[in-house]
């Protein structure tokens, strides 16, 4: 997990974070990935969802990047 931000101003801040979340057990583990820049006026980027493989069974995903078009783009799959 990490964050960062920098200000140049009172309440102008530019700021990253990032995460990704990791539940795993000997039959299956879940990726829960997280991404935001944001500037003083608006939020560029974000991403986020989940991913989860079964081992040796499925493989399942689910992500959504927003902000960089006017409508978020989904990737889904199995």
């Amino acid at each position: 997990m990490g964050k960062a931000s920098i200000s140049f101003e009172k309440k102008k801040e530019y700021a990253i974070e990032s995460r990704v979340q990791k539940y795993a057990t000997k039959q299956a583990a879940r990726y829960r990935p997280y991404l935001s820049i944001k500037t003083p006026e608006k939020e560029l980027v974000s991403f986020g969802g989940s991913a989860e493989y079964k081992n040796g069974k499925a493989l399942k995903v689910d992500l959504t990047v927003d902000r960089i078009v006017s409508k978020p783009i989904k990737f889904f799959g199995k």
